[in-house]
């Protein structure tokens, strides 16, 4: 019972942090589902490679979802970004739609 306490303070310690940082749940969840998102779609790219459906190397960023995505969330609308082979994670969260960088890894059209 006392881990549960202790849970639920920390949680509401949390989102005490985000609403001092004007992260509201709306935005906690686009981030959510950005760092998710990023973390499939890497998954499914890593996949491809091992079958040899992608021509070249593929670069995981398995484990720097967190940063891409938090850069991301903190650009404002006309900041301009230069990602590398790591930073899945902005360009989701910026709105590329999943099937464009999987046409990209693939050397289709269509790709981003």
């Amino acid at each position: 019972m006392a881990i549960a306490s202790a849970s639920a303070a920390a949680a509401g310690a949390g989102l005490e942090e985000a609403a001092a940082l004007g992260l509201d749940r709306d935005a906690l969840l686009r981030i959510l589902r950005a760092l998710l998102l990023t973390r499939r779609l890497d998954e499914r790219g890593h996949v491809l490679f091992k079958q040899g459906k992608l021509p070249g190397s593929f670069y995981t960023c398995k484990g720097n979802e967190a940063a891409s995505v938090g850069v991301a969330a903190a650009m404002a609308p006309g900041d301009i970004a230069a990602p590398l082979h790591r930073n899945l994670g902005l360009h989701l969260y910026r709105g590329v739609e999943p099937w464009r960088v999987l046409c990209q890894y693939m050397g289709r059209m269509g790709g981003t």
